[in-house]
């Protein structure tokens, strides 16, 4: 029987850009705790681990405490992540998948902006090869 590797991806510790008035850094900070890192089957797929699931029941919790919060859920991968070279489509994929799961937990998509950043965005540019650049972030929106 062979295991399959799983990939981490590893949060982002950065303050949020945008965060709702009155919330703040405070229930962002929950929500990165309770995330901690995302893990898939493999480096190339979509499919989070039962680790991650887990983590993210929390996270789902969280958000069902807070029904007036909008987040976004964005995925980023490492360049050359995706088997067929499309790294927009795996993070996109990865991404959905998150919040897919999200939703299986009763967060309602409406309240999730879901997008794929590709390699475009690594959290150090200077280390592109960086597996914390690869991850899915789970952040606060403004307006909810």
């Amino acid at each position: 029987t062979t295991v399959a590797p799983t990939t981490t991806v590893a949060p982002t510790t950065t303050v949020a850009p945008t965060t709702v008035p009155g919330v703040g850094d405070e229930l962002q900070a929950e929500i990165d705790d309770a995330l901690g890192s995302v893990e898939f089957e493999a480096a190339d797929r979509d499919e989070p681990t039962v680790a991650t699931k887990l983590r993210l029941d929390e996270v789902a919790l969280i958000l069902e405490q807070r029904v007036d919060v909008r987040v976004s859920v964005t995925g980023h991968v490492l360049d050359g992540t995706a088997a067929d070279g499309d790294d927009d489509t795996l993070s996109l994929a990865r991404a959905w998948a998150v919040a897919g799961y999200l939703e299986f937990r009763n967060v309602s998509f409406d309240r999730m902006d879901v997008s794929g950043a590709g390699s475009t965005m690594p959290l150090d540019p200077t280390e592109p090869d960086d597996p914390d650049n690869e991850r899915v972030e789970i952040r606060l929106l403004e307006g909810a």
